[in-house]
């Protein structure tokens, strides 16, 4: 997301200091990815069970399908 604002910047020809940060990517992956589990999906899944679903189901469903994402440390 960074870096494509600071292309952005680049691209208006903005006046600004290259900013260095750690890549993200993984961790925007793990709460919304467009093909794979992700948190937002899953809680998705929990508003469309109704009333069957709950907090215990989600934390559940997280630790079961997004344990070994590099960005997910479970309990």
């Amino acid at each position: 997301m960074f870096a494509e604002e600071q292309k952005e910047y680049t691209k208006e020809g903005i006046n600004w200091s290259n900013i260095k940060f750690k890549d993200n990517d993984q961790t925007i992956e793990l709460i919304e990815h467009i093909s794979q589990p992700s948190l937002f999906k899953m809680l998705d899944e929990q508003f469309m069970l109704g009333a069957r679903g709950n907090d215990d189901g989600f934390f559940r469903g997280i630790n079961t399908m997004l344990r070994n994402h590099k960005s997910y440390k479970g309990p």
